[in-house]
């Protein structure tokens, strides 16, 4: 399976440059290092346990410097789950700590913030952090 990441040039044409049947309304946003094979696979794996389809997901890949704005992703109707992986929070707009693998809601969204999936690859710990955090968002546990 090909999985296409898109830089994230203009907000408001994510949707339109990848609009896949996304069931569960997950948006997955990845810095731009995790574009290597393992980490693709790790994320499959994420997702295929989490019951959901990598290939059903939105896949964003932020860039460097790229900024967003946490009001954007929150306020964007496409996604009800938002998982940004390996993303500074301050590059989102938040400037209060926010602690990694705790699910938080905003805008009636859930949002995850974990560290980078080259780092999950290594770190058997961080890699259970995520996933408690993935089922606590899933089934309230």
């Amino acid at each position: 399976m090909d999985i296409l990441l898109y830089q994230q040039d203009n907000f408001g044409n994510v949707a339109e440059v990848q609009d896949p049947d996304n069931p569960n309304g997950l948006c997955i946003v990845l810095g731009e290092t995790e574009k290597t094979k393992e980490s693709l696979d790790l994320l499959e794996k994420i997702c295929t346990a989490a019951n959901m389809s990598l290939a059903e997901a939105y896949v964003v890949s932020i860039s460097g410097d790229a900024r967003s704005s946490m009001i954007e992703w929150v306020n964007w109707g496409k996604c009800q789950q938002i998982w940004f992986l390996g993303i500074d929070p301050k590059h989102m707009g938040i400037h209060f700590s926010v602690e990694k693998y705790s699910p938080k809601q905003a805008g009636g969204k859930s949002i995850i913030f974990s560290d980078p999936l080259s780092e999950l690859l290594e770190n058997t710990e961080a890699k259970k952090k995520l996933w408690a955090a993935i089922k606590t968002e899933l089934h309230g546990e």
